[in-house]
């Protein structure tokens, strides 16, 4: 299980491949939370004291889900 705010493929790209050499079946999964993309629940909601322009940025470059799958040529 790889636990991370992993938001962009190239950012697990290296696991997905070492785990594809290794024989692993690979899942890949997003929370469903309705505030995932609310910054102001996520400002509220946050234990590591992510700055708000941070997390905007974070936000920015999120890559969905079906996108990051197609870019790892995973299904």
């Amino acid at each position: 299980i790889i636990d991370n705010t992993n938001i962009m493929s190239e950012w697990v790209e290296s696991y997905i491949e070492e785990a594809i050499e290794q024989g692993y079946k690979i899942i890949v999964s997003e929370t469903q939370t309705p505030w995932r993309f609310d910054i102001e629940e996520l400002l509220k909601r946050n234990v590591h004291n992510i700055s708000r322009e941070t997390l905007e940025r974070m936000k920015d470059i999120y890559e969905p889900i079906e996108v990051f799958k197609d870019k790892l040529g995973i299904r």
